[in-house]
């Protein structure tokens, strides 16, 4: 019969008592080889059974410190009904030991495994358990299994555990050089194979896009092919679901084909519950049928392989985890050839609605469905999928071109649309959005990834469960994809607090006996502690809702800078104008936040404004008209910022308590070529006058433009004209130097910095 495993002699060695068994010596060797290869550092390795023997050690007999170590810590474990020991790094005889024990089914401890390194060796500097116990998982992993072998197995399970082992060491002592970001390769294949008698072999993990068919030159190239399409197509969707090893000795590709020439064996690799590829081995029809001990065999040398970079596969989805699909798609667009490549972005909709509603475990459970909609997704080889954080996916297509990847993307949609929810959640529609950008060849994953990101989130906005491509001539996605890159600087320079106050004055235009006024302005400043204008971040603050933590910001600085110079406020009777946003208003708490500060800050009544757009005070009418009462009570007036552009009529003037309008610059800047403009800042003139209201007019950036508007009435202007923004801490030192008028001082600083 084909056998997977190549027959070898064991030499049979003084046997030890394990765990009420019988083992041989030399069953325990290789373990040493292989700790010995990974740890070249060590200076004593030895390996215990639970009763206190030593089943081996390199080299002789263990020191009588090692020894007194391997006591107490069996002591401790049969002191203890849990049987709980975490693994430790213990100083012994002078030198950093590992002790870590080797645990079987239900977690029952069954020996141990100890590592001692020379007193100036490397590892002993810099290697933690964890390290170690990576390193030396494969190990660990055979042992568990040979410490459960029966006594009297017989010479084939020896000769199996001996094919076993020496395939694991030579696999664990390549792997750094071997595998790609916790990837198996083809050269663990062919590992695989040249350990057995099997004429072919197939690894397949389609998260990865990576498919490898092994087979002898003189193999028929059409038979070869039917094999993999039969594997792929028809057995791994079988293996996929059962999670189990399948032997076929008789198949057809189609209910009318010939049979396929060669005998199969597959097995799956699993992470957790997922399977998320298979290993299959193939011998000719004319060979003897694989038989159960083929398989066992198979299946330990795919579960010890798959131990190595299992650490690479999300738990939960078996897809790659992020690090591991960053890892190796920076290693592919650096070292092969350049092709067409794109990034798809998945994203599920409102998931969230499941947990609310149903539980964590039914999200987990449909989360995994539609991960086993994108393992079967038929990828693209060379391509790699991963589940980047909670409901969001990515794959990495290879070789596609933009509209290959969206037909990919739909046939995706649409199977995640099939998927049926859990019985309690009837009625439920499972979908997703995807986004999808293009790589260019000289652009890097994160710009893809960021890219195909703000498509999908375009797909959200404009429906959900659709597929949206990314292109540089749709404002709306490149709006939102300059917002993306401003958000994560924007919530950086949040956390470190990067911002700058400014102030720019309101002069009076038609009173020249009038104080002038300031609007204080945010400027953000980068690392390089260069200033970013509010052009560039506040649509990133809208879309992300990051506006209420800008607004608590400017106030609680604002009111900071100006406390100190409470005295001269009140005699030049000044307001300082504070922007606030539409976000801040619907905070149900944000007025106790402004009224605790202004309260702490104790300034002069009159000292502080608010500036409230039309559209934030109109959405948030009622919310907006008790901000304004109760901030009114303390002192404060209110401007109405952009007056005329927004959802603006009489009524909502009539209900927002406010003391100004603030013409918008747009009416302000052809008012002396455009009648209806100068129409228009009439009519806004002739309303505040009836209302008793004061004016300001932005924007101004002429003379002829301030004449023309101080003879129409208007009570102050703003703009470059008038005076430029200036730093807020330079303008409050300016009141203090005697004899020079404070605004002429920040308008000459403003001009100077242009």
């Amino acid at each position: 019969m084909p056998c997977l495993a190549k027959a070898h002699s064991a030499t049979l060695m003084p046997s030890y008592v394990v765990d009420g068994t019988m083992a041989s010596k030399a069953r325990f060797e290789p373990y040493l080889q292989i700790l010995s290869s990974l740890a070249p550092g060590a200076r004593q390795t030895a390996i215990y059974g639970i009763d206190g023997e030593v089943l081996d050690c390199a080299p002789a007999a263990p020191s009588p410190g090692l020894q007194a170590c391997a006591e107490s810590v069996l002591a401790q474990l049969a002191r203890h009904n849990s049987g709980r020991f975490a693994d430790a790094r213990l100083l012994v005889d002078g030198a950093a030991t590992y002790v870590f024990v080797v645990r079987g089914a239900a977690d029952k401890p069954l020996g141990l495994l100890i590592l001692q390194c020379a007193p100036a060796a490397l590892l002993a500097d810099t290697a933690d358990v964890e390290s170690l116990r990576l390193l030396a998982g494969a190990a660990l992993s055979l042992l568990e299994r040979e410490f459960t072998t029966v006594a009297g197995a017989g010479t084939d399970l020896e000769n199996e555990a001996s094919i076993h082992l020496q395939w694991a060491a030579d696999v664990a002592l390549n792997q750094t050089a071997d595998t790609h970001g916790g990837i198996i390769n083809d050269t663990m294949l062919r590992s695989l194979l040249q350990r057995s008698n099997a004429r072919a072999g197939l690894l397949y993990l389609p998260a990865c896009g990576l498919e490898v068919m092994i087979a002898p030159p003189e193999a028929d190239t059409q038979a070869i092919e039917q094999l993999r399409r039969v594997t792929v197509q028809h057995i791994f969707p079988v293996i996929s679901k059962s999670g189990l090893p399948m032997t076929a000795n008789k198949i057809r590709e189609s209910s009318n084909a010939e049979l396929v020439p060669y005998r199969i064996l597959c097995v799956p690799l699993t992470r957790g519950s997922i399977t998320v590829g298979l290993i299959a081995v193939y011998n000719p029809r004319s060979a003897s049928s694989f038989t159960p001990h083929d398989e066992n065999l198979l299946q330990c040398l795919a579960s010890s392989l798959f131990k190595l970079v299992e650490s690479a596969y999300d738990e939960a989805t078996g897809l790659l985890t992020r690090q591991a699909f960053e890892e190796n798609a920076v290693r592919r667009l650096e070292h092969d050839a350049p092709r067409s490549r794109c990034v798809v972005y998945g994203d599920m909709d409102r998931l969230h609605t499941v947990n609310d509603l149903f539980g964590f475990a039914r999200g987990d459970e449909i989360l995994r469905t539609v991960a086993n909609v994108w393992h079967r997704s038929a990828l693209p080889k060379g391509s790699l999928v991963s589940r980047l954080s909670g409901d969001r996916f990515v794959g990495m297509l290879d070789g596609v071109t933009l509209n290959q990847a969206r037909a990919w993307a739909e046939k995706l949609r649409n199977d995640i649309s099939a998927i049926l929810p859990p019985a309690e959640c009837a009625g439920l529609n499972v979908t997703a959005s995807f986004g999808i950008a293009a790589m260019a060849a000289d652009q890097t994953l994160n710009h893809a990834l960021a890219a195909s990101e703000t498509a999908c989130k375009a797909a959200k906005d404009r429906g959900r469960n659709r597929v949206e491509l990314f292109a540089d001539t749709d404002a709306s996605l490149m709006q939102r994809h300059d917002d993306l890159h401003v958000f994560r600087d924007l919530v950086d320079a949040l956390d470190a607090e990067r911002f700058q106050l400014f102030a720019q004055p309101l002069r009076p235009l038609s009173d020249p006996g009038r104080a002038t006024h300031y609007e204080i302005l945010l400027r953000m400043l980068d690392a390089s502690s260069s200033i970013v204008m509010p052009a560039k971040f506040l649509s990133a603050a809208t879309r992300y809702q990051l506006f209420s933590r800008l607004d608590q910001w400017v106030i609680t600085n604002a009111l900071a800078s100006l406390q100190p110079h409470r005295e001269r406020l009140q005699a030049r009777q000044t307001t300082f104008w504070i922007n606030l946003s539409g976000q801040s208003l619907a905070q149900p708490d944000f007025a106790d936040f402004v009224r605790n500060a202004l309260h702490d800050a104790d300034l002069p009544r009159g000292s502080i404004g608010f500036e409230i757009t039309e559209n934030a005070a109109i959405g948030n009418l009622e919310q907006a008209q008790r901000f304004m009462r109760s901030m009114r009570e303390l002192g404060c007036s209110f401007a109405l910022d952009d007056f005329g552009t927004g959802l603006s009529s009489l009524k909502y003037l009539k209900d927002l308590q406010v003391s100004m309008l603030k013409i918008d610059g747009s009416f302000i800047r052809d008012v002396l070529r455009d009648s209806r403009s100068d129409s228009l800042v009439r009519a806004v003139l002739r309303v505040a006058a009836e209302l008793d209201l004061e004016t300001t007019a932005e924007c101004i950036e002429s003379r002829d433009v301030a004449d023309h508007l101080s003879a129409l009435g208007v009570t102050y202007g703003q703009g470059f004209e008038l005076g430029r923004p200036g730093p807020l801490s330079e303008l409050l030192a300016s009141q203090f130097t005697g004899d020079n008028d404070a605004t002429n001082v920040l308008s000459a600083a403003m001009t100077a910095a242009g």
